[in-house]
């Protein structure tokens, strides 16, 4: 805490526009979104946190992989027999392992 009338520095914030985020073209980044849990798409259960953060990031223009088990852990059963990949949409997928 600071005492009265001396403030307290404040970090840079770089603010991002709606071209990307700070200083990087959307194309050129991507994101990795790691998580053996929650459900996906498609699985009947409502838009987990991960799914929603990757389609906001997705969203911006980034490629977004979500890379998550091959298990189900609600329903416990297998999703896949291997790895998978599966488009969620233009620039999310998610990588079942």
């Amino acid at each position: 805490m600071s005492e009265p009338g001396i403030p307290l520095p404040t970090p840079e914030i770089q603010v991002c526009g709606a071209g990307g985020f700070a200083g990087v073209r959307p194309r050129e980044m991507r994101i990795w979104l790691l998580n053996p849990y929650g459900p996906i798409p498609g699985e009947g259960w409502r838009d987990y946190r991960f799914t929603l953060l990757a389609r906001a990031l997705a969203a911006r223009g980034p490629e977004v992989t979500w890379f998550t088990a091959s298990f189900a852990h609600q329903s416990k059963r297998q999703r896949t027999a291997g790895w998978e990949r599966r488009e969620v949409s233009k620039h999310f997928v998610i990588e079942l392992v």
